[in-house]
């Protein structure tokens, strides 16, 4: 019986790493030619911008939704969803490539989203308003840096048709 942990972990090293062809596969859905040399890294970074802002709507509307609290001033679960689904869109955020982490659209876009990021914080007598708002203005936030970012791989010769995210990044 020992036979088949061998054949297993060998037909496990056959297999194509999984990233790789996710990054592709992504890439190709959404209409973008996978770019090489100084422009993969920003066309990834934009893709990534743009499932973290897909992943705060939906945290946002199923806040604005949901409950304010659970029991006894306890934070909802909606609350506390959509503020782990924030700390996760800056951590997302700060994977910034290199070349474009010294920009002022990115330095004002991690100032903003800090901001956005205590206002939403475990304060339990944070109206449900105020922290939409916070989500809100952190939705803003992605969309314009994704802009930004999109841009500046389009000018290193990257094709990105990044479309815009339903229930985010709405102007005010």
């Amino acid at each position: 019986m020992r036979v088949f942990p061998a054949l297993a972990a060998m037909a496990l090293l056959a297999l194509p790493l999984a990233p790789a062809c996710a990054q592709s596969v992504q890439e190709t859905a959404r209409g973008a030619t996978p770019a090489t040399g100084p422009g993969a890294a920003l066309q990834s970074y934009a893709l990534q911008l743009q499932a973290a802002e897909t992943r705060l709507a939906r945290a946002r509307e199923a806040h604005a939704a949901g409950r304010t609290e659970s029991q006894a001033g306890a934070a909802s679960q909606e609350r506390i969803e959509l503020m782990q689904v924030l700390r996760a869109a800056w951590s997302d955020m700060q994977k910034v490539p290199q070349s474009f982490s010294e920009t002022v659209a990115y330095q004002q876009a991690q100032r903003r989203m800090q901001h956005d990021l205590s206002e939403v914080g475990p304060d339990r007598s944070l109206s449900k308003e105020k922290a939409d708002t916070a989500a809100q203005d952190a939705l803003q936030v992605l969309s314009e840096l994704r802009g930004h970012v999109v841009s500046a791989a389009g000018q290193a010769g990257a094709s990105m048709p990044a479309p815009a995210v339903q229930g985010g990044g709405a102007n005010r």
